[in-house]
């Protein structure tokens, strides 16, 4: 698996696998929709417990049957990869604003992430960088626009 390019989110040829992922994901939560105040308040303990136990089942299915969230780290890590290779330095609003802001992976899959998302790629892309000025929250460097951040973009 390798970044082959980068390229627009908008481009609808390729397969967003994150976003997939998610829905799937929603589906099975919404088997378990969250009950209303009243009707918590009618529920016993162990009826509480059973509706845990079972949407922890089917998440555990899906998870073990699923390659979806290793495909999704190993992009990850080559997309960290990538960035500190070309020393990219641009911002969740250039990857969702920018035509040439989100990376195509073998030519099949596209990555598209939030601002608070790229911005911890982008962190964890360039560990090294002064964050104190962020009390402890990384992303927020690389998160939204920044004026004091150069963008090279490829």
């Amino acid at each position: 698996m390798e970044v082959t390019g980068w390229t627009s989110w908008e481009d609808d040829r390729y397969i967003d696998i994150l976003h997939d992922n998610m829905r799937y994901r929603c589906d099975i939560l919404s088997k378990y929709p969250i009950p209303s105040f009243e009707e918590f308040k009618q529920m016993t303990h162990e009826e509480i417990e059973e509706r845990h136990r079972a949407m922890d089942l089917d998440l555990d299915e899906y998870y073990k049957n699923s390659q979806t969230e290793h495909i999704a780290r190993e992009m990850y890590d080559i997309i960290v990869h990538d960035i500190r290779e070309h020393n990219y330095h641009f911002t969740g609003d250039s990857h969702q604003s920018h035509s040439h802001g989100a990376p195509i992976i073998d030519d099949r899959y596209i990555y598209c992430a939030s601002t608070r998302d790229w911005g911890s790629l982008m962190a964890d892309a360039y560990p090294d960088e002064d964050y104190s000025a962020y009390n402890g929250n990384v992303y927020l460097k690389w998160a939204w626009h920044n004026p004091d951040l150069e963008e090279i973009l490829p």
